[in-house]
């Protein structure tokens, strides 16, 4: 008889917590116009195990008479496969785009499919008409062989709001996937601590450009995902509706 407060307050902080569920996927490991290359399906699972989604949306690229690349995001969807208004340009993909069908480096199944091509160092992404008020960015690289590497986030021209600016500085991680960028400023040893997965946080710009360099070896961007972060007020709300329920039937 005295569970059912218990479950209902359960079932409030399960909504609380699953709050940040809206993401956006962008997946690199393109649709090729040359040879057979596996691509993200609709069902595949990955990411950062916290944000973890489906429905990534994955690189289209075609090729001229000239061997030139040319690659687009079109009709970009959520995870729950919901059209968006979001738009990915790459500066210079033609120099910029690396495919890699054999290496693994400690990637396996769909996570390996995510980072399996890349866009190089000191080539700019840029994302605009992000529809979420508040976000995290999540960036996978491929790889860092490099002692000292660094990326980071400025806002686009133009937008507006603001982007978590902290420059994050990385090497190769070892063979351990998902592992969360945390140097902020380059290690006089010259070894930043191993990472492939760098995380901005709380952003609220309308458009926003990510930009990795140093690259003195083949650190790229293998993805992008962009997770919307609930407001404040909505997660009072879940926890209040949640006590509420309590209350009532303890009355």
């Amino acid at each position: 008889m005295h569970f059912r407060p218990i479950t209902a307050a359960l079932v409030g902080l399960a909504l609380v917590s699953s709050a940040h569920a809206a993401s956006i996927g962008l997946s690199f490991t393109p649709h090729n116009d040359t040879g057979a290359l596996s691509v993200l399906s609709t069902t595949d699972v990955v990411g950062y195990p916290d944000v973890a989604q489906a429905n990534w949306n994955n690189l289209v690229v075609t090729h001229n008479a000239n061997g030139d690349v040319f690659g687009s995001f079109s009709g970009v969807v959520d995870d729950s496969g919901n059209p968006t208004s979001l738009t990915v340009t790459v500066n210079d993909l033609n120099r910029a785009f690396m495919v890699l069908r054999n290496e693994t480096w400690g990637y396996k199944n769909a996570e390996h499919t995510m980072r399996r091509a890349y866009v190089r160092q000191d080539v700019s992404v840029t994302i605009s008409n992000v529809p979420y008020a508040v976000y995290d960015v999540y960036v996978y690289m491929f790889h860092s062989g490099a002692a000292n590497e660094s990326i980071m986030l400025t806002l686009a021209d133009g937008a507006t709001g603001a982007v978590d600016s902290t420059v994050y500085y990385f090497r190769y991680n070892g063979n351990t996937p998902n592992v969360l960028a945390v140097d902020t400023q380059p290690p006089a040893s010259g070894n930043p601590t191993p990472a492939d997965t760098i995380r901005f946080v709380n952003n609220t710009a309308s458009s926003f450009v990510i930009q990795a360099g140093d690259g003195s070896f083949e650190p790229g961007i293998a993805a992008i995902q962009i997770v919307a972060v609930p407001e404040p007020a909505a997660i009072g709300l879940l926890g209040v509706g949640a006590l509420m329920l309590v209350r009532r039937r303890r009355v």
